[in-house]
């Protein structure tokens, strides 16, 4: 479909799949523009903040079990959202009472559940496996699971045995994130 001749343009929201698909045809670069989604800025809630909510969308439940175990340790609050099974009227009220998210998704082609973290202002751990993968296709990208997050919104995790010293520096560091800034 992309390379349909009727076809004068083709938006994607981050630059990761534009090269992906410009890769296997060179010749959609001049069609491809990257375009990011953007989202509505609402007033900051003043609400105490010392939950961390845990995003599963795609994760081995192994790696969420190693994260909750760390998180549990740590004495942290936690709830659990599990992509596609919660609303998100649920989503933005677990955010208002958030300090931190963990992140775990195999790919995003933008994110929007990290963008709408950010613009509630809360860092994000973002676990990270460093490619995308579709039947024989593979992509490799050092920020697949998150393509806009920068220093202010937060930080990468690698696996399960980098969670645990990733966490303790990301937690020791939540006031110096400022993610809104990036929204």
């Amino acid at each position: 479909i992309m390379c349909d001749t009727a076809i004068d343009g083709i938006l994607f929201p981050s630059q990761w799949p534009r090269d992906f698909w410009i890769s296997k045809r060179p010749d959609l670069a001049e069609k491809i523009k990257v375009w990011p989604v953007g989202i509505i800025t609402n007033p900051l809630t003043e609400i105490h903040r010392t939950l961390c909510v845990v995003y599963q969308k795609n994760a081995p439940e192994t790696l969420l079990a190693i994260v909750l175990e760390q998180l549990k340790k740590s004495g942290k609050s936690v709830r659990v959202l599990r992509y596609g099974q919660y609303s998100h009227a649920e989503y933005i009220s677990a955010l208002n009472h958030a300090d931190s998210l963990v992140y775990l998704s195999e790919s995003e082609s933008q994110g929007m559940a990290l963008l709408e973290a950010w613009e509630r202002n809360v860092p994000t751990l973002v676990w990270c496996r460093g490619y995308w993968q579709y039947r024989d296709q593979i992509w490799y990208d050092g920020a697949i699971s998150a393509p806009y997050l920068t220093s202010e919104a937060g930080m990468f995790f690698k696996n399960g045995e980098d969670f645990e010293q990733q966490w303790k520096y990301f937690s020791s560091q939540l006031e110096y994130y400022h993610p809104r800034y990036l929204v």
